[in-house]
């Protein structure tokens, strides 16, 4: 009768007399692939939605090829960080009244100071032939510099002073509070020396070389703030224009707010024109005829030997 057992009996018996190894987890078999491991649709949170597959993705993208990547969330920071800076989330009449006013005015102001400053700039390379020019462009643009710091400073203590609307504006970005006063106080040290170089002539060394170097660094720190700012005073400048004519959706009090900033503007651009003009009476070395170049060197050279 054994030997009439069915195969599955024999089988199953065979089976039971075979020895066994022990499990070790995680072993496979020789010359077979481990599984892959199945992704599960859901975590301890809940399910798996396309924002926590695009979070793996940007994780694993830090690290290509044993280099750091910067992910995709990095550069959104960036990018957001440069768009704050020059104020592309910024648009103009998004704020208080009082707190546009003041942004309108010192935007405004700005861009009027950008197109004197390129013609001042380009008396430089040849101011040995334009130095009246020089010094009368330099005495036109002092007005509208004390309309614009002075808007830059009204905004300051209006705001440390804790008045609630210019609270709410909140200070400008951390780049911009740095470079403000780097601005702000080699414009002061550059003009100021620029003047009493006017009064004196070049005899003076210190205050010559004063000049020369103020001028080095106020060129950089002005062309990273006019970088900054140049956008955002653009805006402000075209939406105080647009104010000022009268368009649709403006009351009269905004149009005579706007009109009223632009005539300040006006004003100082016409005082900074008396004061050049009556600058030249003043008898001073440049006014003396002796205005070309080599006699420039030959004073400030001489200063330097004096010293």
């Amino acid at each position: 009768m054994q030997t009439l057992r069915t195969f599955p009996e024999r089988l199953s018996s065979s089976e039971q007399r075979r020895p066994r190894s022990p499990a070790v987890p995680n072993q496979t078999e020789p010359g077979l692939r481990p599984p892959t491991p199945v992704r599960p649709l859901s975590g301890p949170s809940g399910p798996r939605g396309p924002h926590s597959w695009a979070s793996e993705a940007s994780s694993a993208s830090a690290h290509v090829d044993g280099r750091s990547v910067p992910a995709a969330a990095d550069r959104r920071s960036a990018a957001r960080t440069a768009a704050q800076v020059i104020g592309l989330d910024d648009p103009p009449g998004g704020r208080d009244p009082a707190v546009e006013a003041n942004a309108r005015l010192t935007g405004s102001t700005g861009l009027v100071l950008i197109a004197l400053l390129f013609v001042e700039g380009l008396t430089v390379p040849f101011i040995g032939r334009l130095v009246s020019w020089h010094i009368l462009i330099g005495l036109i643009l002092v007005p509208p510099l004390i309309v614009k710091m002075s808007s830059v400073l009204w905004r300051f203590s209006r705001y440390y002073l804790n008045d609630p609307a210019f609270r709410r504006a909140g200070p400008p970005h951390p780049v911009l509070r740095v470079l403000g006063p780097l601005v702000m106080m080699s414009t002061i040290v550059l003009f100021g020396s620029g003047i009493a170089l006017w009064l004196i002539g070049p005899s003076d060394r210190t205050v010559f070389r004063l000049h020369q170097l103020s001028f080095v660094f106020w060129f950089i720190v002005v062309a990273a703030h006019v970088v900054a700012h140049l956008l955002r005073a653009t805006r402000l400048a075209a939406a105080d224009a647009r104010d000022a004519r009268g368009g649709r959706g403006v009351d009269t009090r905004e149009r005579r707010r706007a009109r009223g900033r632009r005539g300040l503007i006006a004003v100082s651009l016409v005082a900074g024109l008396l004061l050049g003009l009556a600058a030249r009476s003043v008898s001073s070395y440049w006014t003396s005829g002796r205005t070309d170049r080599p006699a420039i060197h030959a004073a400030s050279s001489s200063a330097v030997h004096r010293s």
